[in-house]
């Protein structure tokens, strides 16, 4: 008996209403996120299921979350 594992996934919203799926947690997003240390204006890497990277500034942010697939 194999059991189905669940695959869960991230996505972030920004302030401008487009939704992006990214491979980051939702742990290691609320990390990036609250970090004082991390200006508002500095860009955050994301990554995109298919390899390719993605560069948001951390303020453009206004939503983030996972669900499962």
């Amino acid at each position: 008996m194999n059991a189905e594992k669940k695959v869960y996934n991230s996505l972030i919203q920004l302030d401008n209403g487009s939704n992006y799926e990214v491979v980051e947690s939702i742990t290691v997003i609320e990390l990036l996120l609250t970090e004082n240390i991390v200006d508002d204006n500095t860009f955050i890497t994301f990554h995109f299921p298919d390899g390719l990277e993605c560069k948001i500034k951390k303020n453009k942010i206004s939503a983030f979350y996972e669900y499962d697939d």
